[in-house]
């Protein structure tokens, strides 16, 4: 349980009324604990390439402007929260181990669920 951040981390290092130094601090001690947390730029672009093939195959409107603009975290914590998965492979990119970990695992994902036709009345499963 050390390793988690809680809330006395953050508001003993900084005026907790200004919310963009809370912000910044508890980024700055999650970057310390959790290093690793940022995408190799191969990595991103691996990501964005895949998930414009994707976007494109399920007929998603997509503004890639705004895409591109946002920091690895939010991008690939986002996607992975709103892709049509099924269960298992959320519970999946739930377990995986970092940022990294993550991104890897949703390229693989989105390359399988791109794979079925529309024809398929049950969709394509992990199990």
């Amino acid at each position: 349980m050390q390793n988690r951040l809680n809330q006395n981390d953050v508001t003993n290092k900084v005026n907790v009324e200004d919310p963009a130094r809370v912000r910044d601090a508890f980024m700055a001690l999650y970057a310390a604990r959790y290093p690793g947390i940022d995408l190799a730029p191969i990595e991103r672009a691996s990501f964005e390439r895949e998930a414009k093939r994707f976007a494109d195959a399920q007929g998603y409107a997509v503004d890639w402007d705004q895409v591109g603009r946002l920091d690895d975290m939010a991008l690939i914590n986002g996607v992975s929260q709103i892709a049509p998965f099924d269960a298992a492979a959320k519970q999946a990119l739930l377990e995986a181990e970092s940022l990294p970990a993550r991104c890897e695992l949703l390229v693989q994902l989105m390359q399988f669920f791109g794979r079925h036709s529309d024809d398929d009345d049950d969709g394509v499963t992990l199990q």
